[in-house]
């Protein structure tokens, strides 16, 4: 993850958005279990923090998740 700190505020795509909410809702109980899998993700660090939880807690299907959605950072 290379994006600034400056970066993290902005809104992300819906396209981002929508690969962040699957991953949430799909892998909510292994690394999501913290938040509700309703709850928006709008931002850019939003989008950041979901990729973190995937690498963290995740397995290899989460961790391949993860990469997708950062190519699209």
């Amino acid at each position: 993850m290379t994006k600034s700190l400056e970066t993290s505020n902005a809104v992300a795509s819906s396209h981002l958005r929508e690969m962040a909410t699957s991953a949430v809702q799909r892998y909510h109980a292994q690394c999501f279990w913290f938040r509700s899998p309703q709850a928006n993700i709008e931002t850019v660090g939003d989008v950041m923090l979901v990729i973190q939880r995937l690498r963290q807690h995740g397995d290899v299907k989460a961790w391949k998740t993860a990469r997708e959605i950062e190519g699209c950072l």
